[in-house]
């Protein structure tokens, strides 16, 4: 036994589970399709075995970069009187940088915060991610659960979050960098830099209350993050028409990160 056989067991007896393993080991670590294949497959068997072999006993042989401390590199500026309650509520992902993490389909966000500990923030996060046209397109429906923690306002950065991604350890800093209201829309701009095992990653996304913008709105909030040192031109749209059709099964309800 390596430290990892009951985990090992679990996974290798679940005909879902094992071909998550397989769909995985196809990826060879790449974030998109790991994505898919969590998407299709992920459950909390598919975690467990991951966490064991990858990060807990290294069964798995895989390159790791463990350095955290990257993501505190060359912050951008954060929004100086930034009020965390704004951000409470409903809000759609309208535009975004990163294809591997930001621009899902009909991604949801709602916020929520506690009760019991005013310095933290619940995060609900839906979005549909498209199966490949070559087989067949359509879609899957997924929902993502985070806990935000709120920065004090001498840090550098807006919020802060950690758990486990597919399995693995991440670290994640939030920057909002500007926030406000543009033709009676409410807009939020958010930039973020993360960190596994497997590297670090960053990116950054438009929050609105409405799924759909017009596109003289869209240009003034573009000029907006460009003033504010935000590359404008590389936030793309997102698709938030979300038809009902074509929803596929995904193994399990939700995606089960944390």
């Amino acid at each position: 036994d390596n430290g990892c056989g009951k985990q090992s067991r679990d996974c290798f007896s679940d005909g879902s589970c094992l071909k998550g393993v397989t769909c995985l080991g196809r990826c060879k670590g790449e974030q998109e399709c790991s994505t898919r294949c969590f998407a299709q497959f992920g459950s909390a068997k598919l975690n467990d075995w991951l966490s064991c072999t990858l990060e807990d006993h290294s069964c798995v042989k895989i390159p790791k970069d463990m350095d955290f401390s990257k993501i505190g590199q060359n912050p951008p500026k954060i929004q100086a009187n930034f009020d965390p309650n704004f951000i409470s509520g409903k809000w759609y992902k309208i535009l975004g940088i990163n294809p591997k993490y930001d621009l899902f389909d009909c991604q949801i966000n709602k916020f929520e915060f506690s009760d019991s500990d005013p310095n933290t923030a619940n995060l609900e996060v839906e979005f549909r991610l498209k199966k490949l046209n070559s087989l067949g397109g359509a879609y899957w429906k997924n929902k993502v659960k985070e806990v935000l923690e709120i920065d004090p306002l001498d840090s550098p950065r807006t919020f802060h979050t950690e758990g486990k991604m597919f399995g693995l350890t991440f670290r994640e800093n939030w920057y909002v960098i500007g926030s406000g209201t543009i033709n009676s829309e409410d807009f939020v701009l958010v930039q973020y830099k993360g960190h596994t095992m497997q590297g670090s990653y960053e990116g950054g996304f438009v929050y609105a209350r409405s799924p759909n913008l017009d596109q003289n709105t869209i240009n003034n909030i573009k000029l907006e993050a460009k003033k504010l040192n935000m590359d404008s031109d590389l936030l793309l749209p997102i698709d938030n028409s979300c038809p009902d059709s074509k929803v596929l099964p995904s193994s399990s309800e939700e995606m089960g990160f944390f």
